[in-house]
């Protein structure tokens, strides 16, 4: 995935209809099944268009965050993982 000279930003991912274990890239948590949060300097086109072009999902939602996100029961590690 390309990366631009700026600051990393938190994205959240979700898909469904793909082969793909995970998207392309070096900082990426698996929250659970499709869902993902993906840490990276790239604009969030350059996250949608290499997901888009790496796995081929049916729907696809890339999302950035402005904070961590709260939750619970996802994946162990999440928490930590930001």
């Amino acid at each position: 995935m390309p990366v631009m000279d700026e600051p990393a930003c938190l994205y959240l991912v979700h898909w469904h209809g793909t082969n793909c274990e995970r998207p392309p890239g070096d900082d990426v948590f698996a929250l659970g099944p499709g869902l993902f949060l993906i840490q990276t300097g790239a604009t969030r086109s350059q996250v949608y268009h290499a997901i888009k072009r790496a796995c081929a999902p049916e729907a696809l939602l890339v999302a950035p965050l402005d904070a961590a996100p709260k939750f619970k029961g996802y994946e162990s590690g999440a928490l930590t993982w930001l």
